[in-house]
């Protein structure tokens, strides 16, 4: 069973906030402390993914996915070198809750097919930022 979380955008004060000891309860979030409900938030959940570094994937967040992190075919590249190599491999996608599953909205088009965030293949995910405090990491 998977860890429930959720952090929280507040949209005056521009911020990402955790939310601590707080549940949906007939779908309503209660028992957030230190949250304004008056003010304009996003409430976003954690996958119960977390990424190459250990960092809490979330709804809302934008990764790059890595389908090797090796330089296998590096050698294919001479012009490159393999940082260079692995962002050439690799996609950029957002994080989304849809249907009652998290997926992925591609931003960039490089190698990646699959649009499942749970994909039976050994993806490598690294969290690169998110929608609100990076949106220009959404145009390509």
């Amino acid at each position: 069973m998977r860890e429930i979380k959720f952090r929280v955008w507040d949209n005056d004060f521009k911020k990402m906030l955790l939310v601590n000891d707080a549940k949906f309860v007939d779908g309503v979030l209660i028992g957030a402390k230190g949250i304004n409900w008056d003010s304009k938030v996003i409430v976003q959940q954690f996958t119960g993914l977390k990424d190459k570094n250990g960092k809490d994937i979330y709804e809302g967040d934008i990764v790059k996915l890595l389908e090797r992190d090796w330089p296998s075919q590096l050698s294919s590249f001479p012009e490159l070198n393999h940082k260079q190599y692995l962002d050439k491999i690799s996609s950029i996608a957002e994080v989304i809750f849809i249907d009652g599953k998290f997926e992925l909205n591609k931003i960039t088009e490089n190698n990646y097919y699959s649009t499942s965030l749970l994909s039976s293949r050994r993806d490598i995910f690294e969290v690169i930022g998110n929608i609100y405090e990076n949106p220009e990491l959404l145009t390509n």
